[in-house]
């Protein structure tokens, strides 16, 4: 009979019971690269995101922006309107030349501003069309008849 002098394997260790310390470093370490690439690669990924967000939210200001500045214009072009309508003053329509001029501009930069969005370019196109529209329609006339009327002395 035969004594065995090597003691038998624990069965209880698992696979990683029976590696020397240097692999079980080794693989700690792995382990923890592992997780520290991934946790690097999820941060960088959020500040990419992060970074268009806020690119966004500034395109989304600026559009705000120019979108007030028409507005502005607008009511400037009716301002000086009124004003030339109550004093026939040659300033007030030197205003209204001025107010027309720069909600156009604002209007056409409104529309360059937000030509990667179809929708909102249609909707652009929409409001320089009605503003043409008013100013054909209603300025333009009532213009012409104060003048008419100033003309042959009223």
């Amino acid at each position: 009979m035969r004594i065995a002098t090597e003691a038998a394997p624990d069965a209880t260790a698992g696979w990683l019971g029976h590696r020397r310390i240097q692999t079980k470093l080794a693989i700690a370490f792995g382990v923890q690269l592992v997780v520290l690439l991934l946790v690097l690669a999820a941060v960088l990924q959020s500040a990419a995101h992060e970074k268009e967000a806020r690119q966004w939210t500034l395109h989304t200001h600026e559009v705000i922006d120019i979108e007030q500045e028409a507005v502005i214009a607008v009511r400037d072009v009716q301002v000086a309107v009124r004003g030339y309508t109550l004093r026939a003053n040659d300033n007030d329509l030197a205003d209204l030349e001025d107010a027309e001029l720069r909600a156009k501009a604002a209007l056409a930069a409104l529309g360059a501003k937000v030509a990667d969005n179809p929708l909102q370019v249609g909707r652009v196109v929409a409001l320089e069309d009605a503003f043409e529209s008013y100013v054909g329609q209603n300025i333009r006339p009532h213009l012409a008849r104060l003048q008419q009327i100033r003309a042959e002395g009223g």
